[in-house]
């Protein structure tokens, strides 16, 4: 019994005894095989595959670089010597040209803005004179002080402002229509408008023909020079009475409205009286 008992405890120690498993990462298998990593690269498979061409060509430059150095004389000295001070002497004028054209742009804006600044003070001053006449009521006048207005004209998918312009703008405005100044460094351009439409600034302001034109320029000296839409140089005599035209076109776009808008009343009320009389008419 004991020689039995032996032989089963062996038994089962074979039984029992830990198979030897082999470890495989996780991302070895392939179809078919079960592989490892190849730990050996072949850096020549990722090398470009045109280097060895572009060796041979910087050797190439550098041979014909150093024969024809070599072999050179004096002139190609001289040669290169003018082309660098041409090169220089270019490079310097076009930066002098570029800030003068700077300074031009930027003296004619500066006179812009003080004729508009002039223009729209006299404008202000007839604009006193007759609210203090008449006060309020359909001519009575409001005026929006020159300011710079920069204005968005195209968006990129982001919304985000690909072209912009800029303006300096003056408005004069009784209750139905305004009179805008509008300047930028070419000249002024002045707009009648109704005082709804002129809240869309450019775009509206593109729908209506200027009743007028300045436009200034430098002359000779470096001075900023003003004409009308004629070419005649405007002078301090000839300001104010421009200002009293246009002032009169403003005064005069409101008594229109404003004959219209009585007319409107009147043939609602005759409308009205009608209605009413054919009413009792019917009813009798």
């Amino acid at each position: 019994m004991l020689r039995a008992l032996l032989s089963n405890i062996k038994i089962l120690a074979k039984k029992s005894k830990p198979k030897n498993i082999s470890k495989e990462p996780y991302f070895d298998k392939k179809w078919g095989t079960n592989s490892a990593f190849q730990k050996t690269v072949d850096k020549a498979s990722y090398a470009p595959a045109d280097t060895a061409d572009q060796a041979a060509q910087i050797r190439d430059q550098i041979l014909v670089i150093f024969k024809t150095t070599k072999q050179a004389d004096g002139g190609r000295s001289d040669f290169l010597n003018k082309i660098t001070d041409d090169s220089i002497d270019f490079l310097r004028d076009q930066r002098t040209r570029m800030a003068k054209a700077q300074q031009e742009e930027q003296l004619c804006q500066n006179s812009m803005e003080v004729m508009t600044e002039h223009v729209f003070e006299v404008l202000k001053s007839y604009a006193y004179e007759l609210n203090s006449a008449l006060g309020y009521g359909p001519f009575h006048l409001a005026a929006t002080n020159a300011q710079s207005v920069t204005e968005v004209l195209k968006f990129n998918g982001l919304r985000q402002p690909e072209e912009t312009i800029n303006y300096y703008r003056a408005r004069l405005s009784t209750p139905s229509f305004s009179l805008v100044l509008r300047g930028d460094k070419r000249g002024i351009h002045f707009f009648i408008m109704p005082v709804a439409r002129a809240l869309g600034l450019s775009k509206q302001e593109c729908q209506f023909l200027p009743i007028l034109r300045l436009s200034n320029r430098l002359d000779d000296n470096g001075t900023v020079c003003w004409q009308t839409e004629s070419g005649r140089a405007l002078t301090p005599s000839m300001v104010e009475v421009i200002c009293m035209n246009i002032f009169q076109r403003l005064i005069d776009e409101t008594k229109l409205q404003v004959r219209k808008e009585e007319e409107s009343k009147s043939s609602r009320g005759f409308d009205e009286l009608f209605e009413d009389e054919q009413g009792r008419a019917t009813a009798s």
